[in-house]
């Protein structure tokens, strides 16, 4: 059962890789040497993984950062922010956990982990291009940022790294 057929995570993922990845690039190799970092990590892991191919029925949040999950004596109590909810591949969301600047190598390990179960290692590592290569450019577009772009797309490339040694 596909519980939100008309917003599909996997369908943009697939159309964000054949639509906008070679224009993604260029604007983050653009953002100075941390760019260029993130831009070579990203376009490395492409290379190996190839056009992702992503389960579609899955109920996937679409932001599931740490900052949208609440927590009571450390268990998950709830999660915020849904306006976003979907359908498509967990592995997404997962993704979009990975970028967390907090997360200690343990924690990423187990996130790369379950991401990996839900669609192959393939799937979270083309998901997290993704999602790691639209935060350096959503960072790029914020005027006065606590940390600039260039900075933030270094600590994307060397957690991309990270990730995908875990995945393999």
């Amino acid at each position: 059962m596909d519980p939100l057929p008309s917003r599909n995570w996997s369908d943009y993922v697939g159309s964000w890789y054949s639509e906008r990845l070679g224009s993604a690039l260029a604007r983050v190799r653009a953002l100075g040497p941390g760019g260029v970092q993130l831009a070579t990590a990203c376009a490395a892991v492409q290379a190996l993984v190839g056009t992702p191919r992503l389960r579609r029925a899955d109920l996937v949040h679409g932001d599931l950062r740490l900052a949208n999950v609440l927590f009571e004596h450390g268990h998950v109590s709830g999660i915020v922010d849904i306006e976003a909810l979907g359908s498509g591949s967990r592995a997404f969301d997962y993704a979009t956990v990975l970028d967390s600047p907090y997360a200690e190598d343990d924690a990423l390990k187990l996130v790369v982990d379950a991401g990996s179960e839900v669609d192959g290692a393939d799937a979270l590592l083309s998901c997290t291009v993704l999602v790691f290569l639209d935060l350096a450019l959503f960072v790029a577009d914020v005027p006065n940022p606590v940390i600039t772009a260039d900075a933030r797309a270094a600590d994307l490339a060397a957690r991309l790294i990270l990730v995908r040694r875990l995945a393999r």
